[in-house]
């Protein structure tokens, strides 16, 4: 990749990130909604038995509900690494930080995350 369509695949990144924060600071003043169901079944893998997929389904859903209370700026930097396994530098460019803070973000998300399922879990138990 040269130099120009780097710098137009970080400009691309760049207003998709910055779109991703305008909707998500929206959504903040809403309750959360669960992602549709076939949103769900393509995260699936169609050769899983019925069982299977209700499981993930459910699981899924769960996660979703979860990441939709990180606050934006952790949130787009948890999944921009783990989602997308772009490095803190990369992350950095595109959401206007250090690569210092992105990695924060990012551990402060995964921990919230975390915390964030084990209440779920408790709570079904």
């Amino acid at each position: 990749m040269n130099r120009g369509e780097s710098q137009l695949s970080t400009l691309v990144h760049r207003i998709a990130i910055n779109r991703a924060y305008e909707h998500l600071r929206r959504q903040s003043r809403r309750p959360a909604r669960l992602v549709d169901g076939w949103a769900l079944d393509e995260l699936i893998g169609p050769h899983a038995s019925p069982e299977l997929q209700s499981a993930a389904r459910e699981d899924l859903a769960r996660v979703f509900q979860c990441l939709a209370k990180i606050k934006p700026k952790k949130r787009i930097a948890f999944l921009l690494r783990v989602v997308d396994g772009l490095s803190f530098e990369d992350i950095a460019a595109l959401v206007d930080a250090t690569p210092e803070a992105v990695a924060k973000r990012v551990q402060h998300g995964a921990r919230e995350l975390d915390a964030l399922l084990a209440r779920v879990e408790r709570r079904e138990l």
